[in-house]
């Protein structure tokens, strides 16, 4: 028996909660202990409403950071004039040996004396002592949901339609000059809406258009330029583009620089 006693006070400092945890006292008056057993001494009373630090567990009990008022003696013999400790030394529930320890405090450690019985001293309880509660009667806050995963994006292949039948591309004039690009104006953010449409000229810089479709005919707004988009696979295809607008030179329309590109179909 005195072997599994043992064992279990060894194990004791090992019931640690993941993390502290702020409770709330639900009895109208709760009993604080030095260890997880209504056999111990009280070492204080907390009122319904006050905040305790949970940080252990061990069954029925909840180990909580020690509250300022709870009852905390040390031997007379081990204090010097200054209120420092001689030696090491226990920290126990009252004014005897008869009373349970719950802490220890090394040689030279400064405490401070709150009362004076015979040869006994009461200090307040040192940073970081664990006293005991009752669990049924703390209540700590529900745990916050796991989130829910993101659903995977949905990847949709681009293809391109077919032309409409009866339809026409109003052809600009004068056809913009090949050659290098040479821009002047200012250049700007630009987010339209239209139609993308072939022009026919798929080897040069003007290929493709941005355009809106009025009476079968499609007219074309801006020309369209993007490095790393497939403008075929979105031919016939009513879209939102957002890019950068220049004015070319020689180009009767300006051209877009696209960024992006989402189907509004």
């Amino acid at each position: 028996m005195k072997f599994l006693f043992v064992l279990w006070f060894l194990l004791l400092p090992l019931a640690l909660a993941a993390d502290p945890v702020i409770g709330t006292v639900t009895a109208n008056r709760l009993n604080v202990r030095p260890k997880p057993g209504t056999n111990y001494h009280v070492l204080c009373e907390l009122e319904r409403g006050a905040f305790v630090t949970v940080v252990r567990e061990l069954d029925d009990w909840y180990g909580i950071l020690c509250p300022p008022e709870a009852s905390a003696w040390i031997p007379a013999a081990r204090l010097d004039g200054n209120g420092d400790t001689t030696a090491a030394t226990r920290v126990y529930a009252g004014p005897g040996t008869l009373y349970a320890s719950y802490d220890n405090l090394p040689a030279a450690t400064q405490v401070t004396v709150v009362e004076s019985r015979d040869k006994w001293r009461r200090i307040e309880p040192p940073a970081g002592s664990v006293a005991w509660v009752h669990r049924n009667y703390v209540a700590l806050p529900e745990p916050e949901p796991e989130p829910e995963p993101e659903p995977e994006p949905t990847v949709v292949e681009i293809r391109p339609l077919p032309a409409p039948k009866d339809v026409t591309i109003h052809r600009i004039q004068p056809k913009p000059q090949d050659g290098p690009l040479t821009y002047f104006g200012d250049a700007k953010k630009v987010s339209k809406s239209g139609v993308i449409v072939p022009l026919g000229t798929e080897e040069s810089a003007w290929a493709h258009a941005l355009a809106v479709h009025l009476n079968d005919t499609y007219y074309p707004l801006s020309y369209l330029k993007a490095e790393d988009i497939d403008f075929k696979k979105w031919e016939w295809r009513s879209v939102t583009i957002d890019g950068t607008q220049h004015w070319v030179k020689g180009w009767p329309r300006p051209l877009i620089e696209v960024d992006e590109i989402e189907d509004v179909r």
